[in-house]
């Protein structure tokens, strides 16, 4: 009698930590799967390159599925000094006060973020990743009825 009440109990919570166990596994590949597009980007490289190595990263290295990788972000910033010998200037603020991130694009044979002696910028990956529940429905009440969770993570490194 005391089994039969105590073993969904017991259940839900071995299940849970099975599954929350994976997620964070998953949340730490999506930090370093957006990190290898970042390194990618500092060595300036294309945002085609950049959206290879993800992949490539996500699935060889990680074990993640690309296709449920659901929104790449590419952006930079670039702090200006009025000359190679003067410190380095702020970045430059957005309409609400915080940096102001441009839209990371292809120029020519790399990426169009500068990188020189007068002006450096940063780049930043954004990753969102479609994680499924493994345990099916079992935990979707905690995420609205969903068989998936959200992880969505950023890096920003200096552009080389």
């Amino acid at each position: 009698m005391e089994m039969a009440l105590i073993l969904p109990l017991l259940l839900l919570l071995v299940f849970g930590i099975i599954e929350f166990g994976w997620m964070l596994r998953c949340y730490q590949a999506v930090g370093q799967t957006a990190r290898e597009g970042a390194r990618s980007g500092a060595v300036n490289s294309t945002t085609a390159v950049m959206d290879s190595r993800v992949d490539t990263t996500a699935q060889d290295v990680y074990d993640l599925d690309p296709t449920k990788i659901v929104t790449r972000t590419y952006e930079y910033r670039t702090a200006v000094r009025a000359s190679a010998t003067e410190p380095w200037g702020p970045f430059p603020t957005g309409g609400n006060g915080g940096p102001a991130w441009s839209t990371l694009t292809t120029d020519g044979a790399g990426n169009n973020a500068k990188s020189d002696d007068k002006d450096y910028s940063q780049i930043r990956v954004t990753l969102t990743y479609r994680y499924p529940l493994i345990t099916g429905g079992m935990f979707s009440w905690l995420n609205g009825g969903n068989s998936f969770i959200t992880l969505k993570q950023s890096i920003v490194m200096r552009k080389e």
